[in-house]
């Protein structure tokens, strides 16, 4: 990886990949699993989206969707990513959105704003004003958008996982780690 890197060895094609694992059952397309159909569908005993603690706030990406994605969320858009935010990103990717683009993002990420229309913040977050991070229900949603994000425009869908993506290079084209 850090040879491609450094010797510009690296597809161009290659504008965007996530590196760590995902835990979501993949699509019949070779698509990571389905974040929304995951957390926003119908999950009965036998679903196999039993994933962890976290709690995916369906309402909250109703508000997020628009800041990232700029639209409102339809009910064709989906996504699904790797877990815990990591990826490499070309600048060619990162420059599709504007610069002022990311400073709001990042603004209004940080701000109580966007928390304000969650029933029940206000007390959720005065019980106890320091959390961990994978507390947030950004966090939990984020990391399922990046894709969407560096390449705004796409058609919203869950990512590729990288061993089907064919501008991945073969050396990367491993399964995903086994997560948590």
């Amino acid at each position: 990886l850090g040879t491609a890197l450094s010797t510009g060895q690296w597809p161009a094609s290659l504008d965007f990949m996530y590196l760590s694992w995902y835990s979501l059952p993949p699509s019949s397309d070779g698509r990571v699993g389905s974040a929304r159909a995951c957390f926003c569908g119908l999950r009965g005993p036998d679903s196999m989206c039993k994933l962890g603690s976290n709690t995916m706030d369906c309402g909250f990406l109703h508000r997020l969707w628009p800041l990232l994605v700029g639209r409102m969320l339809a009910p064709t858009d989906d996504l699904g990513g790797y877990a815990n935010g990591q990826f490499l990103v070309s600048a060619a990717a990162v420059r599709r959105s504007s610069r002022g683009f990311y400073a709001h993002a990042a603004r209004t990420l940080g701000s109580l704003r966007l928390w304000a229309a969650i029933p029940g913040a206000h007390r959720w977050l005065a019980a106890r004003a320091e959390r961990r991070v994978d507390e947030w229900p950004a966090y939990v949603w984020v990391e399922h958008l990046w894709h969407l994000i560096f390449r705004p425009g796409e058609r919203a869908l869950p990512v590729l996982d990288r061993r089907f993506d064919p501008a991945v290079p073969y050396f990367l084209k491993v399964p995903p780690l086994a997560g948590r």
